[in-house]
Formats: C-alpha cells, sequence, structure tokens
C-alpha cells in the first residue's frame, strides 16, 4: 500500500528549485513545449521570476546557445511579467521581424497560431535575444545567441517553434 504524499512534496515548487528531484510535474509539462531534437538537454531553470512555478534550460543543437521555458500559474502574472521585462528594456514599439530591436504585443505566432506577445533584441554587450509568451500555456520563455546575430535567432524561432 502507497503512503499518501505529504503535503510538501505536492505543493510545487518555490523560487527556491532545490528541493524536489528533476523534473517535477510543473518541469515535466515544460518539456513537452521543447522541440524532441534538444529536449533531453534540459535541466532545471533558477532564479525564478516572482511568481513563476518552474523553469527549465534547453541547449538547442543549432542557432540559438540556449532556450529558457518559465511556467506560470494565471494569465496575469504571465503579463505582468512580460510587461516589466519591456518596460525595464525601454524599447521603443514596432515590430519584432528579426532586424528590429523592439517588442510586438498581441502578435499570433507558430503554427498553431497561438496568442501571445514577443520581443526581440540585442543587449549592450551584442548578444541578441528573443522573448515570448504564450497565454494559453501560462509560459515564458527566452532565447539567445552571445553574438550581434539576431536574425540568425529569429530564424530558429521562427523554424522551430
Amino acid at each position: 500500500m502507497t503512503m499518501p504524499l505529504k503535503f510538501w512534496e505536492v505543493a510545487g515548487p518555490a523560487n527556491y528549485n532545490g528541493r524536489k528531484p528533476f523534473p517535477d510535474p510543473y518541469e515535466i509539462r515544460l518539456r513537452t513545449y521543447v522541440e524532441a531534437e534538444f529536449s533531453s538537454t534540459s535541466q532545471r531553470g533558477e532564479n525564478l521570476p516572482r511568481g513563476a512555478l518552474a523553469a527549465i534550460r534547453c541547449k538547442p543543437l543549432r542557432r540559438a546557445e540556449s532556450v529558457v521555458y518559465v511556467d506560470f500559474p494565471t494569465v496575469k502574472l504571465l503579463g505582468d511579467y512580460y510587461d516589466s521585462r519591456v518596460r525595464g528594456l525601454q524599447l521603443r514599439a514596432g515590430v519584432c521581424d528579426g532586424k528590429d530591436a523592439v517588442p510586438e504585443d498581441s502578435c499570433s505566432y507558430g503554427k498553431d497560431n497561438v496568442r501571445g506577445r514577443r520581443l526581440c533584441y540585442v543587449g549592450g554587450d551584442g548578444t541578441s535575444w528573443i522573448e515570448w509568451i504564450d497565454y494559453r500555456r501560462h509560459t515564458y520563455a527566452y532565447a539567445h545567441r552571445s553574438d550581434n546575430r539576431l536574425p540568425i535567432l529569429f530564424k530558429w524561432w521562427t523554424e522551430d517553434e
């Protein structure tokens, strides 16, 4: 007979991720969003944003150096976090097409015409970034490469989403 789990064994991760074996149920769900060709590289993400349930970090085989997926419990927390990212980056409004470093709000993207938002930019250190959210899955994600080649990263994002 199996003993019932204690409340702390099923409560889900807190901002400290070291207390449960990898992957926990939230991380398992996040792994279902990862492309099959690099899902085996998944590992626990650290430093969760406020209110997030879990994060995983993966290493794509080409064009992006890493991608992180973060699970939020509600659309509101997800949107609030994304808005804080946009404000913090102080990007001008426009179209995130891999050529300019600007956010695009209320866009649809991907094979399933997902409702979400995305932004792309090159940081002051020359690192190229794409950040996006998926309202349906309550997921925030970002990918980067450490050179100033945003069009290559954007191509990875549009081909592999």
